[in-house]
């Protein structure tokens, strides 16, 4: 058939079958064969204009850009990180993290899990291995392959999608020099949804768990804000608390309670019928427990009562009249080095007793004086403020020894 009467059927005049692969001509007198079709469709890089595809519409590819404004879609699900359980052939070599002329790249992406089944040879890979990244034909690992040599057409497994596939998966806003806006998948604690911003519900709607609410802009674990019933307690209003316990608190202002403030002077004590404020009266003249206190006379005596009997009185004129006895703790319990005083005569003869007025109140006295005692027993003078005390009571133990001494000397002299 001659081309001239194929086009004068057209209504053109067709001269050459043409094997350009890029239609580049633009010719009315040419028609394309069918591998020059194929290379033109296989190479197109964009459609100009509108495009309608009647059936499915499958992208492979590491990046799909879409530059409209606004994208539809009838459907209500869209799903992410959808990759299948699958089969497929590569080449692979020892000490490469890489599979390269991939038969097939539609179920692997990262995070993949993948597995060497078979016709490696001497080749192997090591359990938990899953892909970094897909690139055309070709993916990267994880891991190393292990063994030996090289092996091309080698069998493999995807394992589909799992935790590893969707890790850092979501949806980016991009923000620019202002920060980008995200929400992704995390594995932390179990798998979490992190957001780079806040969360603003419309009025009247809450945060659910399982079907029960759990915040919302008046309650909080099902708890109502604003204290009263059992609820949050807030600051911006008076509420009313019921069965709440403060630890620690620090109160500022005032304190409302059993219907009043209470005044200067009052505490709150509890009552049958709840609490009220009442006043504190304390007693400045005495402290009593019982039968047992201890008065202060204004400017005078200080006295001590016991089981309701005075026991001792401290007068103005600093003397202490004790009703009972007065004694010191001596058991050989609490002693240790007890030796009997030695020349308790000769140290007596060492001390005198005088009589003397008092500077403070010219009260006539007699005892001794500390700073003689002190220097043969330094263990009865006690100093305080500069002030000199003697413990009187323990001169006793000398004057038995000195009595003793005399006798000795005594009995002496009389030949005894």
């Amino acid at each position: 058939m001659r081309l001239g009467s194929i086009g004068a059927q057209l209504g053109a005049s067709i001269n050459e079958f043409s094997t350009d692969g890029t239609l580049s001509q633009n010719s009315d007198e040419k028609v394309p064969t069918q591998r020059a079709v194929k290379t033109y469709v296989d190479n197109l890089s964009s459609v100009g204009g509108d495009l309608t595809i009647g059936g499915n519409l499958s992208v492979q590819g590491t990046t799909t850009t879409v530059d409209s404004v606004t994208v539809e879609s009838k459907d209500r699900n869209l799903e992410l990180g959808s990759v299948a359980s699958g089969t497929f052939t590569g080449d692979v070599a020892f000490g490469q993290t890489t599979i390269t002329n991939i038969s097939d790249t539609s179920n692997l992406a990262p995070g993949v899990a993948i597995t060497l089944t078979g016709g490696a040879g001497s080749i192997t890979l090591p359990a938990g291995a899953f892909v970094q990244s897909v690139t055309a034909d070709t993916v990267t690992l994880d891991q190393a392959f292990q063994g030996a040599g090289s092996a091309a057409g080698a069998s493999f497994s995807a394992g589909g999608a799992s935790n590893t596939t969707a890790n850092g998966g979501g949806f980016t806003i991009l923000g620019g020099s202002d920060g980008d806006k995200s929400l992704t998948l995390g594995l932390a604690n179990g798998g979490t949804f992190n957001s780079s911003e806040h969360f603003n519900l419309a009025n009247g709607h809450a945060f659910y768990i399982n079907g029960v609410e759990v915040l919302s802009s008046t309650q909080v674990l099902g708890l109502s804000v604003g204290g009263s019933g059992g609820g949050i307690v807030t600051e911006d209003a008076a509420q009313t608390l019921t069965q709440k316990t403060l630890s620690g608190a620090t109160l500022t202002g005032t304190l409302t309670a059993g219907g009043g403030t209470g005044t200067s002077g009052q505490a709150l004590f509890s009552t049958g019928s709840g609490v009220a404020w009442q006043s504190i009266s304390v007693d400045a003249t005495q402290i009593t427990n019982g039968s047992t206190n201890v008065q202060a006379a204004s400017g005078g005596n200080v006295t001590v009562n016991t089981a309701g009997s005075l026991c001792a009185t401290f007068d103005t004129s600093n003397n202490l009249t004790v009703v009972g006895t007065v004694t010191a703790q001596s058991s050989i319990a609490l002693k240790d080095n007890v030796e009997t005083i030695s020349d308790a005569l000769a140290k007596v003869m060492n001390l005198r007793g005088v009589e003397f007025d008092y500077k403070a109140n010219g009260r006539h006295s007699i005892g001794v004086v500390a700073e003689e005692v002190e220097s043969v027993f330094d263990c009865l003078v006690v100093e305080t403020d500069g002030v000199k005390s003697v413990a009187y009571q323990n001169l006793v133990a000398v004057l038995i020894e000195a009595v003793k001494d005399l006798k000795s000397e005594i009995d002496q002299l009389r030949g005894v």
